[in-house]
C-alpha cells in the first residue's frame, strides 16, 4: 500500500486542524532543538563572562591602593638593596668584614673571596658573593660574629663551617685551649 501525494494532500484537506497541529508540533520542536542547543552556548558565554567581569573587578577593588603599595615597594626595595654588598666592590666588600672583626673582637686570619657568579648563570637580579673565612677567638667572640652574620644588616648565608682548636704555636701567648678557629664557607647576596 502506497501512500501517493494526492492521498496525502486529500487527509490533509479533510483534517486540517489535525494537520496543522502536525505541522506546528514539528516546527516548535525543531525550534525547542535549535534554541536548546542555543541556552547551553550562551550559558558557558555567560560563565566565561562572569568569570572575566569578577576579575576584572577583583583587580579594580585592589588596584585602587596599588599606587600606594607600589611606593611602599620601592621604599623597601631601596632599603633593602641599601643594606647589600656591591657586585665588583671588592674593597667595599671586604670593609664588611674588617668591621666584624673589629666589632667582635676575633681576629680575621683569612678572607678568601670566591669566583663571582657570572650574570648569566644568576638565578634572579641578585647575585650571592662567596666568601671563605678564618677567624681566630674565644667562644664567645665566636659566637658573637656568628650572631652578627645572621642577624646583621647583610643578607648571608653559611654554607659550611668548622670549629676546632687552635694550634698550640697560635694560642702560645698563655692562654692555651680558650683560643678557637673557626672556619666557614658563606654567601653574601649583593646587587649589580
Amino acid at each position: 500500500m502506497a501512500i501517493s501525494n494526492e492521498k496525502v494532500l486529500e487527509a490533509v484537506k479533510k483534517n486540517k486542524v489535525v494537520s496543522v497541529s502536525i505541522a506546528c508540533v514539528i516546527v516548535f520542536g525543531l525550534a525547542a532543538m535549535i534554541r536548546w542547543s542555543a541556552v547551553e552556548d550562551a550559558q558557558s558565554e555567560l560563565d566565561a563572562i562572569s568569570t572575566e567581569a569578577a576579575r576584572y573587578a577583583n583587580n579594580l577593588r585592589n588596584a585602587s591602593q596599588l599606587t600606594a603599595d607600589q611606593a611602599l615597594l620601592a621604599k623597601r626595595t631601596s632599603e633593602i638593596e641599601a643594606r647589600m654588598l656591591k657586585v665588583g666592590a671588592l674593597m667595599e666588600n671586604q670593609q664588611f668584614f674588617f668591621d666584624l672583626e673589629k666589632n667582635t673582637g676575633v681576629k680575621l686570619v683569612e678572607l678568601r673571596p670566591g669566583s663571582e657568579i657570572l650574570p648569566a648563570a644568576r638565578k634572579g637580579f641578585y647575585a650571592a658573593l662567596p666568601y671563605s673565612l678564618t677567624v681566630t677567638g674565644t667562644y664567645p667572640q665566636l659566637l658573637t660574629i656568628i650572631r652578627r652574620l645572621e642577624n646583621g644588616q647583610q643578607f648571608v648565608r653559611v654554607l659550611s663551617s668548622k670549629l676546632y682548636p687552635a694550634p698550640l704555636e697560635a694560642s702560645a701567648r698563655g692562654d692555651a685551649g680558650s683560643i678557637l678557629v673557626l672556619t666557614m664557607d658563606l654567601e653574601v647576596l649583593a646587587r649589580p
